[in-house]
């Protein structure tokens, strides 16, 4: 299962990381973005089946 997982705190954002691959490494394929911006930009070429995203950023992270 392709996790997209976007958070502005990378503190966080690898928490749930780790939290996924230690519960099963070979179910998630994780792919980890501080910002949205890469994930917008990716979003046509990945096909994710789940995202896990911050409910409030900066908004310079969402923009830049």
């Amino acid at each position: 299962m392709k996790v997209a997982i976007c958070d502005d705190d990378p503190a966080l954002a690898e928490h749930v990381n780790d939290l996924l691959v230690q519960y099963d490494s070979t179910l998630f394929e994780t792919f980890t973005y501080y910002g949205s911006k890469k994930l917008i930009q990716q979003i046509d070429t990945e096909k994710f089946d789940c995202y896990i995203l911050d409910i409030e950023m900066d908004i310079l992270m969402v923009w830049n």
